[in-house]
């Protein structure tokens, strides 16, 4: 009986020196494989999206953070004369055969304008189908601070032939 003992104590303790070995090995692994730098994004799966948000040019002005989602920019400026103005240049992604454009944009504060260079907002498509389009859009207006929240209304547009 206690040689059986004996050898239990030892079957075990074999075991967990083994167990403690392989999982030092996994934890040695997962932490040389899993470092990550930088900035990681999960997105949600859309149709049409908002996939880049550059700033192109800074005309007398101050950008002072922006963030971007799938239908959204998010941003403060400050403009420090009437002649400032901020551009980006945003990167929107089509994942669909069918065209898009954008129908309107919402969230523009009172006292500032937009404009998007080579396009006209809920007009003509702005993607033919499967593909990505980069634009420029222009914010300008009267001197000041301003938090703003750009709402972008992508809508299908449809070709109907009589």
């Amino acid at each position: 009986m206690k040689r059986k003992n004996e050898f239990k104590f030892i079957y075990l303790f074999l075991l967990a020196i083994v167990l403690f070995n392989i999982q030092t090995i996994a934890f040695s692994a997962m932490t040389t494989t899993m470092n990550l730098n930088g900035i990681g994004y999960a997105r949600v799966e859309t149709n049409v999206r908002i996939n880049d948000l550059r700033i192109n040019n800074l005309n007398n002005s101050i950008i002072n953070y922006y963030e971007f989602n799938k239908h959204n920019i998010t941003t403060g400026i400050t403009l420090n004369s009437n002649s400032s103005n901020v551009v980006f240049s945003i990167d929107i992604g089509n994942y669909t055969s069918t065209n898009i454009g954008i129908y309107s944009i919402d969230g523009l504060p009172t006292g500032l304008t937009y404009s998007i260079s080579d396009y006209t907002v809920g007009e003509a498509p702005l993607i033919n189908g499967i593909g990505n389009k980069t634009i420029n859009l222009t914010i300008s207006g009267n001197p000041g601070s301003y938090n703003l929240s750009l709402n972008f209304d992508f809508q299908t547009l449809f070709n109907i032939s009589y």
